[in-house]
């Protein structure tokens, strides 16, 4: 009987077995086929090492593709290798390239494609589905400087004739080629680099050719597809602007739909830009294309990149992501940004790759360009060249020879490429279309900012990106403010402590939080000659508070001392023709008064430049060098005035030192109400000026009492310590509040194209020209008229008086309904009493004549600072914009009152002509005034101004 195991043990003894041999194996190292065939463990290969490899590129062809006046014209010119050679100076670019996957459509052909745009902007219902999938493709190193270094080369290629290239091959099929074509003509040129194995093509776009002037080679048609992509909406920066499109609707709002439309027209470089891919890629079915470009070309690079899913590396490149939503590309839905191969390189000194070049005082702004979009598609390369190396930003660096040679090749390596998260263009605008309201929460103020600020500094790890979002949140010097309109919306902002406040019928939405955040030395890095967007998010002001008002109060005691005693002048005007001056006529005698006027307002024209630089009124001994000398200057020509006795001696004493002492004091009083105040500015400068009028009052007084009693030359020094005391509460209570400006202009060149600006400038200048005859020559009139002198002297106090009160309930109204709104009907009030004065002989005439001149003329003076700032586009532009002004009709303060005493003395003593002069000018002066304010308002009547 054979003895079996039972089969139950029989198992577990295999089983031992097997697990024993294979543990052997296991320990023994890796199971191999040859160690244990039958146990193998099948497994999925690892995917193969993305290792960069290198290839050789050289120059094939050069596309040219006509736009706006030669939509058809596609030319092409083939490259043959010894030009190609000749061209790159010896071999071609050497690129390392490596794959990755990107989601590309499946197909897309050119009709599909315009149906699909053309289904998006006209709504119609869309019936074309386009796939999407995940390719392996071969893209650029990015990570690699030799990589970036040669694409650069390659859009720098694109500017560069090549010789040997005149004879260009018709493949537009449509065009005559023997039509005016040349180089640099109309249209959108790609320079086209090949692989020696035909891999790999990388088209090379030309970017913006600048030129102030249109109608050289392409920068005519460069300027109107810059200004279409990359502007809110048309380049309607303002009313003088010539947009290039129609679809600006009012004040911050814009027809979406018809800049849709505008962008499927064939003429644009988008459309341009599709039929040269489309060609590229027929001539080369199997190849890869990449993209690259420089400014408008990189821009172009990367809407084309984006429509097909091609790998795109673009240099100083402006915003294009709401040119993107605008022209509605194909894009995978819920795509993000970092699965785009598109990589954006650029430095922080360029304002146009930062997005901020815009404004009214910027380099682009100056040559036609409204550059007003920031945000960038795919990633952001950002060379921080401002922090590095120190760099200011401007205009100059954006030139990609400079990037190649003073960024890339001075770097040891390429910047990381991140993300730009939260990122908004044009928040401030509501964009509508034929049929619906304005869509005012989607890219307007509810946007919250202070998030956005908040993950922006998150995600970005350098400063660079702080920069950025301060250059964008803060405009240092761009036009901030239209102070004429108003936005048909709430608007709601979000202050950094996360509390809501809602702005009604304000002209802009007000933002300036992270500004504090910001170190000393990045603020004046950044600061530039040009200032940043009209539309960008703009700056708060406080309009109220102990510190403003305390700025109020030391605005009010420069006034008093400043032109207080300048509307005191009659007086000594009166007592130097009977006096130490009686030998000199009474026209000789008011070039005195006539020159204090002069220097007074000529002086703006430096002064408020230095202003704006922080050297009045600032912080540190260099914040208030200048605000000192002029206090100095002014209280040491007052009390040389006391020691005069010669003609020469009081013109300079009295005349140019008092004048330029007075220049250098009254600007910045006047200038700085606009850091501090916006929707009670008018009030404020209303309650500044009413010190002149209190000055009028009291000075004249002073100097009819202490004359006869202590002396003309004591009298002089007593005013001249009592303006001391004034001028040291002045110093320790004004203070500036926006940041410097440390370089730039002394003029703000856009002033000379803002019509408004130059008509309300010129009516200024008539109005002055005639207005201060009363002033001057009240008291001798009465009492040439039989007049008591007593009463004769009070009336120019009266007058002053009643200017106290001009200068301030008007200013309380004009803050409701528009500061030229009040002024030009006080102008015309001002004109026709002069007509009256010429009526009026009695004491009683005289008394209302004072009462009423002074009200309505004391309106006109407190109201010129507050309108000169209502219709500058930034307060960093205020010192400027006012020192202009100032210095032009500084020209009628200097020869008005000489003109009306001449015409007096010609006159044997009658005031007949001097009267018709004065009244004749000023009514003049309101009639342009009216012109310029209609044109500000689009000739509406009713519209705040």
């Amino acid at each position: 009987m054979t003895n079996r195991s039972p089969s139950h043990i029989r198992r577990v003894m295999l089983s031992s077995f097997a697990i024993s041999l294979l543990a052997v194996f296991l320990s023994a190292g890796p199971v191999t086929a040859w160690q244990l065939p039958f146990l193998t463990i099948p497994s999925v290969p690892p995917p193969p090492a993305d290792t960069p490899t290198e290839v050789q590129f050289q120059l094939r062809h050069i596309i040219h593709h006509g736009a706006d006046r030669n939509p058809e014209l596609f030319v092409q010119a083939d490259v043959s290798p010894a030009q190609a050679v000749a061209a790159a100076g010896g071999t071609g670019p050497k690129m390392r390239k490596k794959t990755r996957h990107i989601t590309r459509p499946e197909s897309l052909t050119r009709e599909d494609l315009q149906a699909y745009r053309q289904a998006q902007v006209y709504k119609e219902p869309q019936t074309l589905s386009i796939q999407f999938n995940k390719q392996l493709t071969v893209v650029p190193d990015v990570t690699h400087k030799h990589t970036v270094l040669e694409l650069a080369k390659v859009t720098s290629d694109a500017y560069i004739a090549v010789p040997g290239t005149e004879d260009w091959i018709d493949i537009g099929g449509k065009w005559n080629i023997s039509m005016d074509f040349g180089w640099d003509t109309d249209g959108l040129r790609g320079h086209v680099f090949v692989d020696e194995e035909e891999e790999v093509v990388v088209v090379g776009i030309k970017g913006t050719s600048p030129a102030v002037f249109d109608g050289r080679g392409t920068t005519t048609n460069d300027k109107i597809n810059d200004n279409l992509l990359f502007s809110c909406c048309c380049a309607r920066v303002s009313w003088s602007w010539t947009t290039v499109c129609d679809c600006y609707r009012s004040t911050y709002t814009c027809d979406q739909t018809c800049l849709e439309r505008e962008l499927l027209d064939e003429s644009r470089y988008y459309s341009a830009a599709i039929n040269i891919f489309y060609h590229i890629s027929s001539l080369y079915p199997n190849s890869t294309i990449w993209m690259a470009g420089h400014s408008l070309g990189g821009a172009m690079a990367a809407l084309t990149g984006l429509t097909f899913g091609l790998p795109t590396v673009t240099f100083e490149a402006p915003g294009e992501r709401l040119a993107a939503q605008r022209l509605h590309l194909p894009l995978p839905p819920g795509m993000p940004d970092d699965e785009a191969a598109v990589w954006h390189f650029g430095h922080t000194a360029d304002p146009i790759y930062m997005g901020v070049c815009n404004g009214a005082g910027s380099t682009c702004s100056l040559g036609g360009y409204a550059m007003e979009t920031h945000c960038h598609t795919g990633l952001e390369c950002v060379y921080d060249v401002v922090r590095d190396k120190g760099w200011r930003v401007a205009l100059g660096t954006h030139r990609i020879k400079q990037v190649i040679d003073d960024v890339i090749l001075e770097y040891d390596d390429v910047p990381n490429c991140e993300i730009v998260e939260g990122c908004v263009d044009c928040y401030q605008w509501d964009f509508v279309d034929n049929s619906t309201e304005p869509n005012s929460g989607k890219r307007r103020g509810s946007v919250n900012v202070a998030a956005r600020a908040e993950s922006r500094r998150k995600t970005q790890k350098r400063r660079i990106q702080e920069i950025k979002l301060c250059t964008r949140t803060i405009p240092f010097e761009y036009p901030l403010e239209v102070m004429s309109a108003t936005p048909s919306t709430h608007t709601t902002i979000f202050e950094p402590e996360g509390q809501a406040e809602t702005y009604a019928e304000k002209e802009a939405d007000r933002n300036h939080h992270a500004l504090e955040e910001l170190p000393n030395e990045t603020l004046e890095k950044l600061t530039e000659s040009q200032p940043p967007a009209p539309h960008a998010h703009e700056i708060d002001f406080p309009d109220g508070g102990w510190r403003a008002w305390i700025v109020v109060v030391g605005a009010w005691c420069v006034s008093f001392v400043t032109f207080g005693f300048v509307n005191a002048f009659g007086v000594f005007q009166n007592y130097y023709q009977t006096h130490q001056l009686s030998a000199h006529s009474p026209s000789e005698i008011s070039w005195i008064g006539s020159m204090q006027l002069f220097l007074i307002f000529f002086a703006g024209l430096f002064v408020g430049r230095y202003f704006d630089g922080g050297y009045f009124f600032g912080s540190g001994l260099k914040g208030r060098s200048l605000s000192l000398t002029g206090s100095v200057l002014y209280v040491f020509s007052i009390f040389m005035t006391s020691l005069c006795h010669k003609y020469w001696q009081f013109f300079l004493a009295q005349g140019v030192a008092f004048g330029i002492g007075l220049g250098m004091l009254f600007l910045p009083a006047v200038s700085i109400i606009g850091h501090w105040f916006r929707a009670k500015r008018a009030l404020a400068m209303g309650l500044l000026a009413s010190g002149s009028s209190i000055g009028g009052i009291i000075f004249p007084i002073m100097l009819q009492h202490l004359i006869p009693k202590i002396g003309y030359p004591w009298t002089v020094r007593v005013i001249a310590f009592l303006i001391l005391g004034c001028l040291v509460i002045a110093n320790l209570t004004m203070r500036t509040r926006l940041p410097p400006r440390e370089s730039g202009p002394f003029f703000d060149m856009t002033a000379f194209r803002d019509v408004p600006y130059m008509l309300f400038v010129a009516g200024a200048f008539l109005v002055l020209w005639g207005l201060y005859l009363p002033f001057f020559y009240l008291e001798a009139y009465a009492i040439e008229h039989g007049v008591d002198e007593n009463l004769a002297f009070y009336l120019l106090s009266i007058l002053n008086a009643a200017s106290m009160f001009g200068r301030t309930l008007p200013n309380f109204v004009a803050d409701r309904i528009g500061c030229l709104n009040v002024l030009i009907p006080c102008v015309y009030v001002s004109g026709m009493m002069v007509f009256v004065w010429l009526a009026t002989t009695t004491a009683g005439g005289l008394i209302a004549f004072s009462l009423v001149f002074g009200f309505f003329s004391g309106a006109y003076v407190s109201l010129i600072p507050a309108c000169i700032a209502s219709l500058t586009p930034h307060p960093q532009l205020i010192g400027v914009r006012m020192g202009m002004g100032f210095a032009f009709v500084s020209l009628a303060a200097l020869t008005g009152t000489p003109i009306a005493g001449a015409l007096v003395t010609k006159a044997g003593g009658s005031y007949v002509q001097a009267t018709c002069f004065c009244g004749i000018v000023v009514l003049a002066g309101g009639v342009v005034m009216t012109i310029g304010r209609l044109i500000r308002t689009d000739w509406k009547l009713m519209a705040k101004c």
